[in-house]
């Protein structure tokens, strides 16, 4: 799966980046920053887990942007989703 640069949500532009920091600040693997509408993935990762902490931080952001902040808030229901569609985008067969 390819992460991409850039891509938009309701005609918004969200920035895709890689940081050598990420980890050292906060233990994280990932995070969105929602004012400058950003996704920061930790670049010292192993790819699967950047591609499948990509879409954990998109799930944030498309639950933030329906104004569904409380569903955004739950962690077990963002991983979850987000392992179930990683795994359906590196299972299929063209």
């Amino acid at each position: 799966m390819k992460i991409p640069k850039k891509f938009k949500l309701f005609n918004h532009e969200i920035i895709v980046k890689m940081s050598k920091e990420l980890h050292k600040n906060d233990d994280l693997w990932g995070t969105v920053r929602y004012r400058i509408k950003e996704i920061i993935i930790d670049e010292n990762i192993s790819q699967s887990y950047k591609e499948q902490t990509f879409l954990h931080e998109l799930i944030h952001l498309i639950f933030t942007f329906m104004c569904e902040k409380e569903l955004s808030g739950n962690e077990k229901l963002v991983n979850t989703i987000s392992e179930l569609l990683y795994q359906a985008l590196e299972t299929m067969e063209y």
